[in-house]
């Protein structure tokens, strides 16, 4: 059986769950997990709901559906086959460990992702990545030049085309515009940094764009 995940973000409007529910319901779809918030402060609506399916119709068609459906409330949002393998972009700067256990345990398939790419400030974990046969990209961030400097390590992000970012000790803050660029282009996204334990979601770039 197949298993889709669907993430929806849009503004908050009454019956969303009951409309998202009965839409897969009425296409033979089994929600398997769920789980919804309501942002109060701004009125914006989360909802990530993994379906377990033998869908009526098609993976295209059913997409096709939901966009009509998705118009008529604003919503961002993307479904995705759960047996496809996540891509990683791993981002870390000169500390070596965290990139090296993340990258020995895609070589060894301990993890259910791809590991796409290191992109870097500094040219140290070069070697490391070329190594396990991993992309290497360096982006320099200057003091002087910062700005500039994040829009180029953006550019840099954009070309991975990543689902999910891990910060393994970059030791750089990243802008919080960028943060929110990541999250707006990649409703999937999650930025995991390994050195604090910190996971940033399009849910929580939404809570501290607010509280500050």
């Amino acid at each position: 059986m197949n298993i889709y995940r669907l993430l929806i973000s849009c503004p908050d409007a009454h019956g969303l769950v009951a409309k998202v529910s009965q839409f897969i319901f009425e296409r033979n779809g089994n929600i398997k997990e769920a789980h919804h918030h309501l942002n109060e402060q701004n009125k914006h609506f989360f909802m990530r709901i993994e379906i377990e399916s033998n869908l009526a119709c098609s993976f295209t068609e059913f997409q096709q559906e939901f966009a009509q459906l998705a118009q008529k409330y604003q919503m961002n949002w993307q479904m995705n086959d759960a047996s496809k393998l996540k891509r990683v972009l791993i981002m870390g700067s000169k500390s070596s460990h965290c990139v090296a256990d993340l990258l020995h345990r895609g070589h060894e398939s301990e993890m259910e992702a791809q590991i796409i790419g290191v992109l870097s400030n500094h040219d140290k974990l070069k070697k490391l990545a070329s190594w396990y046969d991993v992309d290497f990209k360096k982006v320099a961030i200057h003091k002087n030049t910062k700005e500039i400097d994040m829009a180029t390590m953006m550019s840099a992000v954009d070309a991975f085309q990543p689902d999910v970012i891990v910060l393994a000790r970059y030791m750089q803050i990243i802008q919080r515009q960028c943060v929110t660029n990541i999250a707006a282009r990649l409703l999937i996204s999650i930025i995991l940094s390994c050195h604090h334990l910190q996971v940033v979601t399009p849910i929580s770039v939404q809570r501290s764009a607010v509280s500050n």
